[in-house]
Formats: structure tokens, sequence, C-alpha cells
């Protein structure tokens, strides 16, 4: 897991939720975390947090790799020609 003990528990929660679910605004994280959305931008603008946010998001999507890897050898042996090729390369 990255290093979020650095950070205050009000920013590893931000880190943990984006990290999860990057399609998630600003004004959503700021809500669930209860801080103002300017308190976020401003931990976003710290180059430490997003490399921290980085880090975790490739933790977390990098356990569902396999599972798509797997997806699309199943779709290239069904005929799928595209996702045989994404396969090969």
């Amino acid at each position: 897991m990255s290093n979020l003990k650095k950070f205050e528990p009000l920013q590893a929660q931000a880190i943990e939720l984006y990290a999860s679910d990057p399609s998630l605004s600003k004004k959503e994280v700021a809500a669930v975390i209860k801080v103002d959305v300017r308190t976020l931008s401003k931990w976003m603008s710290n180059p430490d947090f997003l490399d921290n946010l980085y880090k975790r998001y490739m933790e977390i999507s990098g356990k569902e790799l396999p599972g798509v890897v797997q997806s699309m050898i199943n779709e290239a042996k069904s005929g799928n020609v595209q996702a045989g090729r994404l396969v090969l390369e």
C-alpha cells in the first residue's frame, strides 16, 4: 500500500476515494469527506498528494488487470478479431 500514513486522515480518505473511483468529481469527494472543495483543490495541487494518489490507483487497478486480460483472451477465442489483436499487442 502507498504511504498514506504521512497524510492527515481526511487526505488519506480522499486518496482512497479517488483511487477507487477516478470518475468522482471534487465536489463529490469533498462532500463524502466533509471538507470544502477549495481544501480538496489545495491538497490536489500538492505533487506528493498526487503521487500517492497515482500509486494507490495503480495498486487498486493492478488487481483488476488479470481479469481484463482473461476476458480479452476469451473474446479472442470466441472469434473477436479486435480482442485477439489487443491480446497480441
